[in-house]
């Protein structure tokens, strides 16, 4: 079975930089320059990302010299990254099994836009939800099954009555 690479998998950050700088077809020493890496580490960086199938290449030859550009491939949008993605888990770390209406308020990120990347977050299991029939409720992945029903009762407002 073949490995799905994601941005995440390649922590080192030189790695980081030269994927998110291949959108468009670049060479190596664009790259280099755009990135601010060495040239002999950007060749064996991309290497590596060619390796593994995240950078495409293509070639010319101009005045007999043979060039290679690079694009990535795969450039997944929801990776640990995604500027986004980090404000989600933030709000989700500090608080535990918030619900979507707080979570849209304290991200100030619009409807629809929260609403696709929490899909997607659940779908590449950066996020677990609880949904009932009324709500749905955020964690991260390490928390507990026992704990989740702890959480949310937890969260609940009391009505105090004099």
């Amino acid at each position: 079975m073949a490995q799905k690479f994601t941005l995440d998998s390649f922590d080192d950050e030189f790695s980081y930089k030269i994927l998110k700088s291949t959108k468009k077809f670049k060479t190596v020493s664009e790259i280099s320059a755009d990135c601010k890496i060495p040239i002999s580490t950007t060749y064996r960086r991309i290497k590596d990302l060619q390796k593994n199938g995240v950078l495409e290449a293509t070639g010319f030859i101009m005045d007999g010299v043979r060039f290679n550009k690079y694009k990535c491939t795969k450039l997944l949008k929801y990776g640990k990254y995604n500027p986004k993605v980090k404000q989600i888990l933030s709000i989700i770390t500090s608080n535990p099994g918030i619900c979507y209406n707080e979570l849209q308020e304290n991200s100030k990120i619009p409807n629809g836009t929260l609403s696709h990347y929490i899909s997607s977050m659940v779908k590449n299991a950066k996020i677990i939800v609880k949904r009932t029939s009324r709500r749905s409720w955020y964690f991260l992945p390490d928390t507990k099954p026992s704990e989740i029903n702890l959480i949310i009762n937890l969260r609940k407002e009391t009505l105090f009555y004099q």
